[in-house]
């Protein structure tokens, strides 16, 4: 695979350690096979590869907190000792981490997306840890080289809309990942599918709202969130009804503040986790979902590494299901 160096580290073989129990593969670390993308090849018969993106670049041009480059490594750590409970677990991949050197966001987006792309092509799945949500361009782009002429559903849990306009053509932020994704469906006569749970009214412009409005975006509010008396699995289900394949994102600033403080953007009146985990259940059990990544934990914003707990715990529901 043809990935420059200078964007690419292999993975701490380090990072992945923990308890030794007394039956085999009880633990995550226990399935990890590292890769390196540089002097290795990747066998197809692996379900799951994990790629870390190291990249605070877009959430700075956005004016929001740094640290997620920090993210992956750590959500990797706090992953490592989960303890696994399907009864045919295969090994995963950890392919490594792309960064973003000088600056130079959209070039690392374009590798990211190059080698999501050849994974999928394999039929491997596709976890990413980041970095700022501005990996789901890249993710998004790699998964539409992959899935040509395939009505593709995105899944965003997010408190933000993330629809952005750049400020010049080509020049992304973590916040206009979608409204690029948009532009991209638009360019190649495609559908923009596109549904964000867990948005706050106090966090998005009406601006944002009017752009949301145009483009038909659907949306599950926070309070939507919050109140039992919504169905928002059927609300879920009538919008996958002509989906073929998901991809699923999350920025863990849909949580609420007191449990993921570790964010550029925290949000006091966000979802919780026992609200987030059913729905992405639910969604995991369409058996459409071919990618996930979860986005903007940032450890040095962390309390107690509670985010990094709760971003390893959704990466553990995404492995539970495809293992």
């Amino acid at each position: 695979m043809n990935i420059n160096e200078l964007y690419y580290m292999a993975s701490n073989v380090k990072l992945w350690n923990g308890r030794i129990d007394s039956e085999k593969n009880e633990r995550y670390f226990q399935l990890i096979k590292i890769i390196n993308l540089i002097s290795d090849k990747i066998s197809d018969k692996y379900n799951t590869a994990i790629l870390g993106y190291c990249s605070d670049e877009g959430i700075k041009r956005n004016y929001g907190r740094g640290g997620a480059s920090k993210g992956p490594n750590i959500i990797r750590r706090e992953l490592a000792n989960f303890c696994i409970h399907k009864t045919q677990s295969q090994p995963i991949l950890d392919l490594g981490n792309i960064t973003c050197n000088n600056g130079n966001l959209e070039y690392s987006q374009k590798i990211l997306s190059n080698i999501v792309a050849n994974i999928l092509k394999r039929n491997i799945k596709t976890l990413l840890l980041g970095g700022g949500h501005e990996i789901s361009l890249a993710h998004y782009n790699g998964i539409n080289k992959a899935y040509k002429s395939t009505n593709i559903g995105i899944i965003n849990f997010d408190s933000h809309f993330d629809l952005r306009k750049p400020v010049k053509p080509g020049y992304g932020t973590s916040g206009t990942s979608f409204y690029q994704i948009y532009t991209n469906t638009k360019k190649y006569k495609q559908k923009f599918n596109y549904l964000v749970i867990g948005i706050q009214r106090a966090a998005n412009s009406k601006k944002l709202f009017t752009t949301a409005k145009q483009l038909k975006i659907n949306i599950l509010f926070a309070e939507d969130i919050n109140n039992t008396n919504k169905n928002q699995k059927k609300y879920i289900d009538l919008f996958l009804q002509n989906i073929d394949i998901i991809y699923v994102t999350c920025c863990l600033d849909v949580f609420n503040s007191s449990i993921a403080p570790g964010v550029s953007s925290p949000q006091i009146t966000g979802i919780f986790t026992n609200q987030a985990i059913p729905i992405l259940q639910h969604i995991f059990n369409t058996n459409k979902v071919v990618a996930m990544d979860i986005a903007e934990l940032s450890p040095i914003l962390d309390i107690n590494n509670n985010t990094s707990k709760l971003a390893a715990r959704l990466a553990w529901e995404f492995l539970e299901h495809n293992q």
